[in-house]
């Protein structure tokens, strides 16, 4: 579930509203959350932040834990569906990768 912020293709709510109903189908246990945001994009000239600023204001670090989480527990996802998504399934993908 990645490129939270990123809504120039898919909105925050249509993301939450995904993620919601596929936890509450039981796939919590197949979900990793992210956002691929990053520091600095220079391919987006001649002024960078000024563009991402404009179209992709909530691409960022702070935006999955402070807005999308918010959300996710707003449409019925439970803590534990989140930490399933956010830290169990991270650490064994990476566990298994290097197995």
């Amino acid at each position: 579930m990645d490129r939270f912020g990123l809504s120039l293709y898919r909105s925050t709510e249509e993301r939450v509203k995904t993620v919601a109903q596929l936890a509450e189908l039981g796939y919590a246990d197949r979900m990793v959350i992210s956002h691929d945001a990053h520091c600095f994009m220079d391919y987006m000239v001649p002024d960078p932040i000024a563009l991402e600023t404009q179209f992709t204001p909530d691409w960022h670090y702070l935006h999955i834990s402070d807005d999308v989480l918010p959300m996710l527990r707003t449409a019925g996802v439970t803590e534990q569906q989140i930490e399933q998504m956010l830290v169990t399934n991270p650490r064994q993908l990476f566990t298994s990768a290097w197995n």
